[in-house]
């Protein structure tokens, strides 16, 4: 009896198909997240206008359709510094932590076009805290020439 062994064509097993992405739809006017937020998720700007805002109202950017937010916060784990309100009704993608980091780990143009959205970001809320006004200081808190003159 002649036997004979017959190996099976090595096979690799489909991968296991990708969850779809969850998507959060925010409507205008209402915030995806506000200031000292616990930073849970960042999320891919889909389609709409959002404007980032400080607790105070003052806009400090505005993103649209490709920009990404509050990855400032899940990468260092601190509160939200700023708010994040919709302009129109807009669709996000919502991204884990972990998600981000594995595709900063992977792609290098996406480590770049985050970096570039941090430094916008960070450019756009330095010209708004530049923009406010200095009041000079109050009368009460100015040296006096006579003052001035026992100090010498």
């Amino acid at each position: 009896m002649n036997h004979r062994s017959h190996a099976l064509p090595a096979t690799t097993a489909p991968p296991s198909p990708q969850p779809p992405p969850i998507i959060n739809t925010i409507a205008k006017g209402a915030y995806l997240f506000e200031e000292g937020d616990a930073p849970d998720h960042s999320y891919l700007v889909e389609e709409g206008r959002l404007e980032v805002v400080s607790r105070r109202g003052r806009v400090l950017a505005q993103v649209g359709a490709g920009d990404v937010v509050g990855e400032l916060g899940l990468l260092h784990n601190r509160p939200r510094s700023a708010g994040v309100r919709a302009l129109e009704e807009s669709r996000c993608v919502v991204i884990s932590k972990a998600e981000l980091l594995a595709t900063l780990a992977a792609s290098p143009s996406l480590t770049r076009a985050i970096l570039h959205s941090m430094a916008k970001t960070l450019r756009n809320a330095t010209q708004a805290r530049n923009r406010t006004v200095s009041l000079p200081p109050s009368p009460a808190s100015r040296v006096t020439e006579e003052e001035l003159s026992s100090l010498m």
